[in-house]
């Protein structure tokens, strides 16, 4: 219910909270990264979200990484999911999800070149 309640103000919500977080971060020194993790039951809803949701991270000044291409080699993303009432990933899951980061967080850290 609280859910359905907010759904009208999400847009607002996410911009205000990626604009605190990159000025909170900004005062302490601090470089933020925002982590997009996709739904591993997709419903065709995923991709406006995804792409509002990226859009307000960088209007934000916030540096994006994107995980959605994770899932990408599975056919069937209900097997990548607990039980169709979690939205929880299994193992497998856990695992794409693990591998996209560490491609996409390595270079940041260590430059291109590792």
């Amino acid at each position: 219910m609280i859910e359905r309640r907010l759904q009208p103000y999400g847009d607002e919500l996410y911009e205000w909270a990626f604009q605190r977080f990159a000025q909170q971060c900004k005062q302490r020194g601090i470089h933020p990264l925002v982590i997009y993790r996709p739904a591993p039951d997709f419903q065709g809803v995923e991709q406006a979200d995804r792409s509002e949701v990226i859009r307000l991270a960088r209007a934000a000044g916030l540096e994006v990484i994107d995980l959605s291409p994770a899932f990408d080699s599975v056919t069937d993303r209900n097997t990548l999911i607990i039980a169709k009432w979690d939205h929880h990933t299994t193992a497998t899951g856990h695992r794409l999800l693990a591998d996209k980061l560490y491609e996409r967080l390595v270079p940041l850290l260590f430059g291109s070149s590792h």
